[in-house]
């Protein structure tokens, strides 16, 4: 194990990407573990299909105002302070609202209180990236990769918890349970991780700056942006990605447990493959994919993805092996398009201006999928498989970006 590339890199990499690998797990797990009933916790507490999608609208709404003052406070507390206060904020908050939400207006509190998440990814991201070695980003994305599948260690827990006690006081008790894990992780990475370089610099730069004086900096960013293809392929790859996962975590557990008769404790046992799956391919070939071009895996991750939501599409009522089948193939997909998707957005971001330009990238991202996200409740509402053509759709559309972008070719180029 010691000479697999991807564990070389864990123990001889250092300062904050190590921190921030390490303390990952604390929220990864929790996210994991509750993550497959959050919708369902929903529609079994009163919220109809278009109510989810109204909340994830109005949270998204949220959220493209938390990006826009995200970058600043990032670039004016410094990325260690802005991670801890608004991880405490956007997750250890909303965790508690929803262990004792009742109904829509409970829902919707904690969607505003979770919106504070763009903040923290916002200076987590920068906490990882900034000091991290050269090449490095695809094995540090992957890492994180890893700590978010670290649970299916304990995903049978769930499935047995379901199987002796009733779903709504389970759920519950996972979001008690994160409540606990995600406040450690907060602390412990505020602890082990020290202001980044580039923090240090803006911090510096941004002293005596107005929050208005910083907000209006943001239309020369803007044109920036738009001036640059680069960072117009990053941001399509971001808002695709950031659409199809929507689908994935909101309306994938309500089109299984509709369309398969199977019960509502199963999915942590199909969170456990899915998660086992990335683990494994993590740490094998993970290291050796890390060393081709960008290019053909994410082509081929996307072609995976497109393949088994049709398979989920052709296969309605065709039983539990169908299930294990696209959920298999959905993990490989995932395996190879996540961390490469974020490492492309870090490649092509100006790591002087890494801040506001992420947050302008994520702003615009939301932004547009707020609406999208209402259609695809009320898709849902009509057709809980309509959804799944969105996602076909998308992943049609990247493959074809991927396909001829000169930006990434020579990328690709620059580093084989």
């Amino acid at each position: 194990m010691k000479h697999l590339p991807m564990i070389d890199y864990l123990h001889h990499t250092k300062g904050n990407p190590k921190a921030c690998m390490l303390c990952e797990p604390f929220w990864a797990i929790p996210h994991a573990l509750v993550t497959p009933f959050a919708s369902l916790f929903l529609s079994r507490n009163g919220c109809s299909d278009t109510q989810i999608g109204l909340i994830l609208s109005v949270s998204m709404i949220f959220q493209v105002f938390f990006c826009l003052i995200g970058g600043i406070l990032t670039d004016k507390w410094g990325r260690r302070i802005t991670a801890f206060v608004s991880e405490l904020a956007g997750w250890s908050i909303p965790c508690l609202i929803w262990f004792f939400a009742h109904d829509f207006i409970w829902f919707l509190l904690a969607s505003v209180f979770n919106a504070i998440w763009q903040v923290s990814i916002l200076s987590w991201t920068a906490l990882l990236v900034e000091d991290c070695e050269p090449g490095g980003l695809v094995y540090a994305y992957s890492w994180i990769e890893i700590s978010g599948k670290l649970a299916v260690f304990l995903s049978p827990i769930s499935y047995f918890l379901m199987e002796e006690y009733e779903f709504d006081l389970v759920v519950r008790g996972l979001y008690l349970f994160a409540f606990v894990f995600m406040t450690f992780k907060a602390i412990l990475l505020y602890i082990l991780s020290r202001e980044t370089r580039q923090g240090t610099i803006r911090r510096k730069e941004t002293r005596g700056l107005s929050f208005r004086t910083m907000l209006a900096g943001y239309g020369g960013v803007l044109r920036k942006i738009l001036g640059s293809h680069r960072m117009l392929l990053a941001f399509f790859i971001l808002f695709s990605f950031h659409v199809t996962n929507t689908v994935m975590s909101t309306f994938l557990p309500l089109y299984v447990t509709e369309s398969q008769p199977i019960q509502e404790s199963m999915l942590s046992v199909f969170s456990c493959i899915e998660a086992g799956t990335i683990l494994v391919l993590m740490l094998t070939v993970q290291g050796k994919l890390g060393k081709l071009p960008y290019r053909p895996v994410m082509l081929a991750g996307f072609g995976l993805f497109l393949f088994s939501n049709g398979l989920l599409l052709a296969g309605s009522g065709w039983g539990l092996w169908l299930l294990f089948v696209f959920y298999f193939f959905y993990a490989v997909s995932l395996a190879m398009i996540a961390p490469r998707k974020s490492a492309l957005a870090a490649e092509f971001t100006d790591p002087k201006e890494r801040a506001r330009v992420t947050a302008v990238l994520t702003m615009v991202t939301i932004a547009l999928s707020s609406p999208i996200s209402y259609l695809l409740g009320f898709l849902s509402f009509l057709d809980r498989s309509l959804p799944f053509w969105i996602n076909i759709l998308m992943a049609l559309l990247t493959m074809a970006v991927l396909f001829f972008s000169r930006e990434i070719k020579t990328l690709d180029k620059s580093r084989s």
